[in-house]
This record gives structure tokens, C-alpha cells and sequence, in this order.
């Protein structure tokens, strides 16, 4: 899928994603964010952009903003300033003081992290 389908599927205006996208950016100052989170930060900052600058349509549609899904394809914009993604993984559940533990399943997250210039 497409920028554009996920626009007007969505009702985003793009400037304003990519406006709230560099607020993030400017809130995180360089530190490491897990994408759960990102999301979360762009949700946030795209209401507040939207609420200052939106037209009355774009503001009937921040209800979409509930589902956290819907500014997923938006997260690789903070690629645009310097970060990248890792995946973390680690085991989920109780584990004894014997080091044995129950068998769960693998816990997995990816964390965006600025890399700097080397």
C-alpha cells in the first residue's frame, strides 16, 4: 500500500504527520524510544498539531487516533532524523532461582536509536 491510500484511507494530512514527527524528535533530544511508545509520541503531538492548524475535518477525524495502528506506516518517518531500528529480545514469564524457568514464548520489540556521526 501506497503513501497516498494511506492518507486518504486515514484522513492524515502528511505535512502535519511529518511536522509532529519532528516534534518528537525534538522531545526525544537523541534518546532511544521502543515503537509502542513512538507511536504513542506521535499520536500525541499529531492532535496537538492538528488542533492548532487542522481544518474543522481534519479534527473531526483525531478519533482514528485511538488505535495506535493507524500511525504505524508513520514511524519510519523518524528515520528521516538519524534513527534506526533494533530488535530486542528476551524471554517473557517467571523464571526460578535455579535458572529454570516455565517456557514461554520470546518477547520481542523493536527500539529506535539515533546513531550518531562516527
Amino acid at each position: 500500500m501506497n503513501w497516498f491510500h494511506i492518507l486518504k484511507r486515514g484522513k492524515f494530512n502528511f505535512q502535519m504527520m511529518k511536522e509532529a514527527v519532528r516534534l518528537v524528535v525534538d522531545e526525544l533530544n537523541g534518546e532511544s524510544i521502543a515503537t509502542h511508545e513512538l507511536q504513542k509520541m506521535i499520536a500525541k503531538h499529531y492532535t496537538n498539531v492538528i488542533k492548532k492548524y487542522g481544518t474543522p475535518a481534519e479534527k473531526g477525524h483525531l478519533v482514528k487516533l485511538n488505535n495506535l495502528n493507524s500511525v504505524k506506516p508513520f514511524v519510519k518517518l523518524i528515520r528521516n532524523y538519524g534513527y534506526k531500528p533494533r530488535q530486542l529480545t528476551g524471554l517473557a514469564g517467571n523464571i526460578s532461582p535455579s535458572g529454570l524457568g516455565n517456557k514461554s514464548p520470546v518477547m520481542s520489540t523493536i527500539i529506535w536509536e539515533k546513531k550518531g556521526e562516527d
